[in-house]
């Protein structure tokens, strides 16, 4: 059952030593089922192998880029915050100029999605 159970990189040492148990049997009855079965499974255990390696560096490449694209998240939110001071400087007291290049969203006046005009999207 310890072959089957496992699941994903958890299957390659129990079908490593599936293969070791398979392969170093000295009964004279498993030598059809060695040479039929033991080819199959050493190329399975390298396809899963690879299959581990490939997942392994394709979780790593995510997290990579999941961390940059976080850090430009916030390069960008710093960069909006600094133009948005430097409106407020140009245009001291004047919030309908302020306001002209940083419009108010829906979602900072606390208005619904039933308040949107019709034909804006879904």
């Amino acid at each position: 059952m310890a072959e089957v159970a496992p699941w994903g990189k958890q299957q390659i040492e129990p079908a490593e030593k599936l293969i070791l148990r398979l392969e170093s049997s000295k009964q004279s009855a498993l030598a059809p089922i060695q040479s039929e079965w033991a080819p199959r499974l050493k190329q399975a255990l390298a396809d899963l192998r690879k299959a581990a390696t490939d997942h392994t560096n394709a979780e790593r490449a995510y997290s990579t880029t999941f961390a940059e694209e976080l850090s430009l998240r916030t390069q960008h939110m710093l960069h909006v915050d600094k133009i948005a001071g430097l409106a407020r400087a140009a245009f001291p007291g004047d919030r309908a100029t302020q306001d002209l290049i940083f419009p108010v969203t829906v979602e900072e006046e606390g208005s619904d999605s039933t308040d949107q005009p019709e034909g804006n999207g879904p």
